[in-house]
């Protein structure tokens, strides 16, 4: 590709001595070799300073460790550092498939109307076992996401531009990912998926998919950003009763949480008790 445009990667790291290495260099060995990384260790306590900072003396790479502030207030650091016309995150648990950018900013160059463009993944645990190949939902208007949020987060690239406008990331989301798609789409931006494989996503215990009561609490918070709009609190009811039903399956004392928050009118107490009756009774 002749116009090769920078792109920024900022790996939020925490605590993943485990695996930050291989995020770092899943970076370092794309393809595409116009990469600005930027690696802020968010006030790890185990062993990730030191071994990031030997990768950062060998590789020439931004790296910077902090005390903690949290996941979106790294994110925003990060943004304000990146100089690049594209914006990648990539946890420092999980990887990029080696040609991700490659395929991405080709993308993104013969499709200039699209603010963000996301693939599927593979999610693996952490010996690299039970590799699990993902395909995500190709819709992604802003009342589909509402509903179902279905991108692939490691796999987004966005124009930086358009972050930016958007004042960045909420620093007062858990769930900081879904309350940009939302905020993209709403604002009026496209988001266009790739059907190709573009990172790893690695589940294991300290995944915040895996702590069913913060994921609540964060796609709630999320949900009530919108529910000033009549329309827009139909559908976060919607999700709602989702969300009841998949935690219902693996919690039941958080399912019940969500008992006052799922019916607003008739019609969806009828369906909801259906739900309560399946799962409880």
């Amino acid at each position: 590709m002749q116009n090769m445009p920078l792109v920024s990667v900022v790996i939020p790291s925490y605590n993943h001595e485990k695996y930050v290495s291989d995020s770092i260099k899943s970076v370092l060995n794309q393809t595409y070799k116009n990469i600005e990384l930027i690696v802020i260790d968010d006030g790890s306590k185990d062993n990730s300073v030191s071994i990031i900072q030997k990768l950062a003396d060998e590789y020439k790479f931004k790296f910077i460790h902090r005390p903690n502030k949290g996941l979106c207030a790294t994110l925003n650091e990060g943004l304000n550092l990146a100089n690049g016309k594209y914006f990648c995150v990539v946890a420092s648990d999980d990887k990029f498939i080696l040609d991700k950018i490659e395929k991405q900013v080709k993308f993104m160059e013969e499709n200039p109307d699209v603010a963000v463009c996301c693939g599927n993944h593979i999610e693996f645990n952490e010996n690299y076992e039970n590799k699990i190949s993902l395909k995500f939902d190709k819709k992604y208007d802003f009342e589909t996401l509402l509903e179902f949020d279905l991108i692939s987060a490691p796999t987004a690239m966005i124009k930086s531009e358009v972050l930016k406008k958007l004042g960045g990331y909420d620093e007062n989301m858990i769930i900081e990912d879904l309350d940009m798609w939302l905020r993209i789409t709403h604002a009026g931006y496209k988001i266009a998926h790739i059907d190709e494989y573009l990172s790893y996503y690695r589940k294991h215990g300290t995944n915040i998919t895996a702590n069913y009561a913060k994921m609540v609490e964060g796609v709630e918070k999320v949900l009530q950003k919108w529910d000033y709009d009549e329309k827009f609190k139909k559908i976060a009811d919607r999700r709602r009763l989702l969300l009841f039903g998949a935690y219902a399956r693996n919690d039941k004392a958080i399912a019940k949480r969500y008992l006052n928050l799922a019916f607003s009118n008739i019609y969806k107490w009828q369906t909801f008790k259906g739900i309560v009756k399946y799962y409880f009774f």
